[in-house]
């Protein structure tokens, strides 16, 4: 798979002096302290010790800490099913760099997606992804949007069970005015205090397709500071900063879960460290790209160096912080295939506990999904997928490629293996707009035959004439140039109703097909996005069996 959702687990290791003697410690010497208010909201204070399995050690004069930052998404596609191996190769390397830092104190940090909806989480609503992150000794983490893929309820039962603690600014409980969770982290190292300032996603309410932030009758019941502009955004992150400060701060480090992609504005971790000032560092644990090192700008014209290491666990960034000047220098690092048996011992567990749940029952089907003419023709096993795709997307149309089907379902009781078997592997689910016109073009080449897969529909209906010689051109990559001639599909209707050439619908499918030009449909690269990150393919599935099918797929 090409790119990924947005997924992530981002882990970040800072290094330093462990804390003044006479506070509060865990561990590795340090000591948890909250705020107890961000733009005048009463926070909730839940100071208390955390293990990060660390050593720590007295060191009341270190300037230099060093943040290790990683990323390991949970939306994307890796060689085995299972992404719980990050776990145990980020402990043993948490633990090399502590050995070789005998003085330091080592502090794991998760930024965002951990509780994503894969496999090693769907067992138990996540509790098997926590379990995992107890042994692997984190002690902060940022909410992304898939941490709410089980549910609020679940994420926050997740937090109750880890040894971690979830820091977020903005995610207020509108009903008591307070936020859900700490809205910054102060970690006192040597003589120095280092604030964590969480940051959620403003579009988080969008993008968590499978929680409710609202009373059942439209009115919210939480917010993450989604104002149109980002100004509502800016100032509870300025307010956390400066609370922060005041609390003693001599450092504050944003760990964001905000990306940097245009359809983000405006609040991507640039326009947050553009509106506000105070930050010496914003790790994002959203974005797609790798940016080992960049500075920007913020409000007062302070520099704030801007770190993210995209995808999987391919790249750490070695940030070397010098507290006491206030410095910032980062290291690419790479290559990392050490475990830690502890960790890849509990890393099985857990895959045995997927194992078994792949064995229970998801439903049934009143008929059998067949694979077999899926590259070449409609097949219930592409419409099923198809429908699914649309109904949860909530697209008026969608589209799966023969190419992406790799399992078929008998009549009868249905298996969550079964069912996760009838797509390759997780892909990020999109919606973009697309014309009649263009939608014409793509059926077109849906039906011309060879080597170009077919597409699979849902929300359309259409004939084609086999008779006619298909006139779509292909280069010499096998993708879209151009129609010529009398064309092939005819009699379009969209939900029963004659396409127009010139409307917009929107249109839902994989990333790589709408937005990579997967098997050659590169006309669709052009459509607008205007949804992206929501869910995946497989998650599609199961919430379609289960909540708009009640376990029951119909025949045909």
């Amino acid at each position: 798979m090409k790119k990924r959702c947005l997924a992530w687990i981002l882990a970040a290791l800072l290094l330093a002096g462990c804390v003044s003697e006479g506070q509060g410690t865990g561990s590795t010497g340090e000591t948890a302290q909250t705020s107890s208010t961000v733009s005048g909201i009463e926070a909730t204070d839940p100071s208390q010790s955390l293990p990060t399995g660390g050593e720590s050690a007295n060191r009341e004069n270190a300037d230099e800490g060093i943040l290790l930052f990683a990323g390991g998404g949970r939306c994307v596609s890796m060689p085995s099913d299972f992404e719980d191996r990050n776990y145990s190769v980020l402990a043993a390397y948490r633990d090399k760099v502590a050995a070789e830092n005998p003085d330091a104190a080592v502090l794991l940090v998760d930024g965002g997606d951990a509780l994503a909806m894969e496999e090693i989480g769907l067992p138990d609503e996540g509790q098997n992804v926590v379990s995992l992150m107890n042994a692997a000794g984190f002690s902060l983490a940022v909410p992304g949007e898939h941490d709410f893929d089980h549910g609020l309820e679940a994420l926050l039962a997740a937090a109750e069970a880890g040894t971690f603690e979830y820091t977020a600014c903005n995610f207020i409980d509108l009903t008591t005015g307070k936020p859900v969770f700490a809205p910054y982290v102060l970690r006192t190292f040597g003589g120095f205090q280092v604030a964590f300032v969480g940051i959620c996603s403003a579009r988080t309410p969008e993008k968590a397709l499978f929680a409710d932030f609202t009373d059942g009758q439209g009115n919210p019941l939480y917010s993450f500071c989604q104002g149109e502009d980002g100004q509502e955004l800016y100032d509870c992150v300025q307010a956390a900063i400066d609370d922060a400060k005041n609390a003693g701060a001599d450092v504050v480090i944003c760990l964001g879960h905000t990306g940097m992609d245009v359809v983000d504005t405006p609040y991507t971790s640039v326009d947050i460290i553009e509106n506000t000032t105070g930050m010496l560092a914003y790790l994002d644990g959203h974005a797609v790209s790798v940016v080992e090192s960049d500075t920007v700008k913020d409000k007062d014209g302070n520099t704030v160096t801007l770190c993210s290491t995209g995808a999987q666990l391919g790249y750490l960034a070695e940030i070397h912080l010098n507290l006491k000047d206030k410095q910032v220098r980062v290291n690419a690092v790479s290559g990392l295939t050490d475990e830690d048996p502890a960790v890849a011992t509990a890393s099985r567990k857990a895959e045995e506990r997927v194992e078994a749940w792949k064995e229970r029952s998801a439903g049934r089907s009143e008929g059998a999904l067949l694979l077999e003419g899926s590259l070449t023709g409609e097949t219930s096993l592409g419409k099923f997928c198809a429908e699914a795709y649309r109904g949860v997307m909530g697209a008026d149309i969608a589209l799966i490629s023969g190419s992406d089907l790799s399992g078929e379902l008998d009549q009868g009781t249905v298996t969550y293996g079964e069912l996760l078997s009838l797509l390759p592997g997780n892909r990020c689910l999109t919606v973009v707009e697309i014309t009649g016109a263009q939608l014409l073009d793509v059926l077109e080449m849906a039906v011309m035959g060879g080597d170009t897969p077919f597409l699979h529909g849902a929300g359309l209906t259409y004939e084609v004439d086999d008779s006619i010689q298909t006139g779509v051109l292909l280069d010499g990559n096998g993708d879209f140039v151009e129609i010529h001639g009398q064309r092939r599909v005819s009699n379009v209707k969209i939900h029963g109703r004659d396409i127009l050439k010139s409307k917009t619908y929107t249109l839902a499918g994989t990333s790589d097909l709408l937005c990579y030009g997967q098997d050659g449909y590169t006309m669709l690269e052009s459509c607008p996005v205007v949804f992206d990150g929501g869910t995946t393919n497989r998650q599609a599935l199961l919430w379609y069996l289960e909540e708009f099918l009640d376990g029951v797929i119909p025949e045909g």
